[in-house]
């Protein structure tokens, strides 16, 4: 408990005393109100509102610690933590930038990228990636797929061994958490809410209507607002969906992951990343 109470501190700006002496009387049973009322002179006359603040933090950082050593023990066994990764681990605080972390190791059901891997085209995917490098400004793409067509291994074209090796190399990209991490923030900041009231139900109709052509940006819509437009979507009254410049988030990603001159691999890396943001991200 000692590490939490001294970030705990950190982040609240408060002694790490006052802190302390909070956590181990409120795991102790004791309640916020009589922390407030009756400790004064151990918690520093911490407030109810600071108290909660400070016990919910712990809740959060507690259950965010477990998860971090659950998901060590599950990436050590596959013998893929390294140095590098569990530091990430160690020095993440978010639990959805833990998972993010864990995503590229995480068991996965069946997937069209697991399906690829299956028959065999892992090895191509490998191989294109290993071509996508700035020296590189010719290939043969076409050539390289045809020695994976294999009508045993359910490969009948190279085209199909092109689309596998895309799928492989797809799921890579939207595992990335990085990648993530990025695309969550451009969503916040320049993402909008958008809704309509679908045609069956005219004007008036329902208690919706405020949503009947609706815009507001995702970083500063109410909280009342967005539950609105869930409970409507839920009911199958309204279409939601958030509104962006997909093509600053698909430049974003070519300038992240296309690094080749060959021109047929960047088209083939432009239609592999735009098929992984639009099924997968």
């Amino acid at each position: 408990m000692t590490e939490i109470s001294q970030l705990i501190a950190q982040e609240f700006s408060l002694p790490l005393r006052n802190v302390s002496n909070a956590l181990n009387l409120w795991l102790d049973g004791a309640s916020v109100p009589f922390l407030a009322r009756y400790r004064k002179e151990q918690t520093g006359s911490l407030d109810e509102v600071q108290l909660r603040d400070i016990f919910e933090r712990y809740s959060y950082l507690d259950e965010l610690g477990k998860r971090k050593e659950k998901i060590s023990s599950e990436i050590e066994t596959q013998g893929k933590l390294t140095d590098e990764l569990k530091a990430k681990i160690v020095n993440c605080f978010n639990k959805t930038e833990l998972e993010d972390l864990y995503l590229p190791f995480k068991p996965k059901r069946r997937t069209r990228a697991t399906i690829g891997k299956e028959k065999g085209l892992d090895p191509f995917a490998r191989w294109i990636e290993s071509n996508n490098k700035p020296q590189v400004a010719n290939i043969a793409l076409i050539a390289e797929a045809d020695k994976y067509v294999s009508a045993k291994q359910g490969v009948e074209t190279a085209e199909q061994a092109l689309a596998g090796a895309a799928d492989i190399l797809a799921e890579q990209v939207a595992d990335n958490a990085e990648t993530r991490a990025y695309l969550r923030e451009y969503l916040f900041k320049k993402g909008v809410f958008v809704s309509k009231i679908k045609k069956e139900h005219p004007e008036g109709s329902t208690k919706y209507e405020m949503y009947r052509d609706y815009s507001y940006g995702v970083s500063k819509i109410p909280p009342h607002n967005v539950l609105a437009l869930y409970r409507g979507e839920n009911e199958g009254i309204l279409t939601v969906d958030i509104a962006f410049e997909e093509s600053e988030v698909m430049g974003y990603l070519e300038l992240k992951v296309i690094s080749t001159e060959a021109r047929e691999l960047r088209e083939f890396y432009r239609g592999m990343l735009k098929d992984g943001f639009n099924r997968l991200l």
